[in-house]
This record gives structure tokens, sequence and C-alpha cells, in this order.
């Protein structure tokens, strides 16, 4: 078993388990490239395939472990070769709009070459990579990348000098992972409005009065006997007031970076209370209504608020709390906390809201 394929047996038995609890995201990609080699190698251009498994620790910022195979001949000796890279590159997403991202990575790349004339030869060195991002959803995307894989020394060359390999590669790639705000493409997906409330009910028009008839001249009163002294009854008590309703609980908003979904660690300690309330109070609900400043399109930034909503919902229900028991809205940049002409005021606005409901 070669060395690409051991790596990605051991992740994906780590991946597994830790999907399951970490408040990590995770992505699994394929792809197809293309490598040119420095002519000093005398090494042919070719196709190849790979994967790439992603750890994402901060949002959109992983760790990527990649391998990719390709077959290839060696003009300088005669030999058919199998090249194998194995990559580890820290790479970050970089917002460009709602559903592109730059990516901007280096790492370490290690290159194996074997064939029938060749043994165990082995180049590696630091590289670079630089890519585009579009993401069909929060889950989806396709990837396109240039990297660059820098050898001092390498092996495929008559005196190992240094050379620079160049990759373009373009790949499929799915997201998963319970911390789903820390992934690529948040964001990228319209999450559903709240239903517009039902229309006002109006009272059915009253009917016309009807003119009255004339009354029937009443019959002769027949003689009636004395009536009976009444009883006196004594007074009832006043009826017992029914107890006051508990006043809802309302909790203080947590803020959030622009155009950020991740949850600050003050935005955790004041969830944090929310979750020891409901756990002291087992028949309470709550509802999450995020909120934004008023930079970006009114369809936007009201994506964004259900986003923000929805890291508040996963962040209770990570701690315990049922998910039935939390709603979620957004508002988007309507309802300003405080006006949005000045940065202190838009910082007050980029927020997330929870009130308990019955």
């Amino acid at each position: 078993m070669n060395r690409t394929a051991i790596i990605f047996f051991a992740a994906a038995i780590w991946a597994a388990p830790a999907n399951a609890q970490s408040p990590f995201s995770y992505e699994i990609g394929a792809n197809a490239n293309f490598t040119k080699f420095e002519a000093i190698t005398k090494l042919d251009n070719g196709l190849g395939i790979g994967l790439n498994l992603g750890t994402y620790l901060l949002p959109r910022l992983s760790i990527d472990l990649s391998g990719d195979w390709a077959s290839n001949k060696s003009a300088r000796s005669g030999n058919s070769l199998s090249v194998i890279n194995n990559r580890a590159d820290l790479i970050y997403n970089l917002p460009l709009n709602n559903q592109w991202r730059l990516m901007l990575g280096a790492g370490w790349t290690g290159t194996d070459f074997s064939g029938d004339k060749t043994t165990n030869e082995y180049d590696s060195g630091p590289n670079a990579l630089l890519g585009l991002r579009y993401c069909v959803g929060d889950d989806w995307s396709w990837t396109g990348q240039v990297i660059g894989d820098y050898k001092d020394p390498a092996d495929q060359t008559p005196a190992f000098n240094k050379t620079t390999t160049w990759v373009a590669r373009i790949g499929l790639a799915r997201a998963f992972g319970k911390n789903r705000a820390k992934g690529p493409c948040v964001n990228a997906m319209s999450a559903p409005l709240p239903p517009p409330p039902p229309p006002a009910r109006t009272a059915p028009a009253a009917a016309p009065p009807q003119p009255a008839a004339a009354p029937a001249p009443p019959p002769e009163p027949a003689p009636q006997p004395a009536p009976a002294r009444p009883v006196p009854t004594p007074t009832p008590a006043a009826a017992a007031q029914a107890p006051e309703p508990k006043p809802l609980m309302s909790f203080s908003p947590v803020y959030f970076a622009f155009n950020e979904t991740a949850l600050t660690k003050a935005a955790k300690d004041t969830l944090d209370g929310v979750v020891r309330y409901m756990n002291t109070n087992a028949n309470a609900k709550v509802e999450a209504t995020g909120y934004t400043d008023d930079r970006g399109n009114d369809d936007y930034n009201a994506r964004l608020g259900a986003r923000r909503a929805t890291v508040v919902k996963d962040y209770l229900v990570l701690k315990g709390i049922t998910a039935s028991r939390i709603m979620t809205g957004t508002k988007g940049e309507a309802d300003p906390a405080e006006s949005n002409a000045t940065e202190a005021g838009r910082t007050k606005n980029r927020r997330a809201v929870v009130v308990e409901v019955r």
C-alpha cells in the first residue's frame, strides 16, 4: 500500500468518530490535475487524479491533506514512472461575494517516483497554492487551483538541481461536520426566511338594522297572588384572581464581526447563560433572531442574519438543548439597535438576539 493510501485511510478512520463530537468542520474532495515539469527533468507533462481531506479548525481556514497520482516517462532514462504527490497545506478561503472564495495556501509537498528502473526516489519541498472556489451551496463546491512545488534537490535531474513543478487541478468537494459555521461556503445557500404573518382577520360586517314590528297589545293580566318575601342570600365572595403569567426572559445580544458568523468567547459565555436558564426551566422555549448592519444588499443580509441565528441554535444544541425548543428567524438589516451612520453603531447591529417565547 503506497504512502498516499495509508494517509487517507488513517485520516478517514480518524475523521469518522471526530465528526460526531468535535467542533470542527470537514471536507473531502476529488480532482483531476495537469502537471508541468521543468525541461531539465526530462519528464513528460501529464494528467492525473487525486483526493483531498480538509479539517477546518477556524472559520474558512483548513489543514488540507491531499494526494494525487499520474503515470509518466523519463526521456533521460527511458523509464516509465508512477508519480505520487503527497501534500499538507494550510488553506484560507477568502470570501469575494456570496458564492466565490479566493483560496490562498502554502505547505509541503513530498513526491515519490517509482518504476521498473527507479527505486525509492523522493523529492520534497515547500509549495504555494492559489485558487478559486465556487460554492454551489453550504456543502458542495467546485474548486480550481494552481500549485507551485519547489524541490531542492530534485532527484529527477542530472545533478540534483533545484526545480519548480506546476500543477493545475480542478475538483468537486463536499463539506460536512457538526459545526457548519466553520466550513468554506458559509452563507452560500439561501436560508429559508420566516413566513409572512397571516392577514389580519376582520370582523364580519354587521347586518343592517331591521325596522321593528309594531308591538301587539298586551293581554289582560290575570290576577296574581301576592309575591313571597325573598329569602336574603349571602353576598358571594369575590372570585379569586388568576395568577399573573410568568414574564418572558430576554437575554443579552451576541455580537459578530463584519460578514462573519463565528461565535466569539464573549458570545459563547452569553449563550452559556441561556443554556443554564433552559436547563433550569425544562419547558422554556426560545427564538434566536439574526441581524446585520446596513452594508450589503437586502437579500444577502437576510441570509447572513439567518445563518447567525442558525449558528446560535447549533451552539445551544451542542450544549445539550433539544433542537425543538429553539426557533430561528432573521431580520437582516431591519430594526437596527443603533444608527448605521457610525462604525460603533454598526458593531451593535451585527448581532443575534435570544428571547423566550410561549
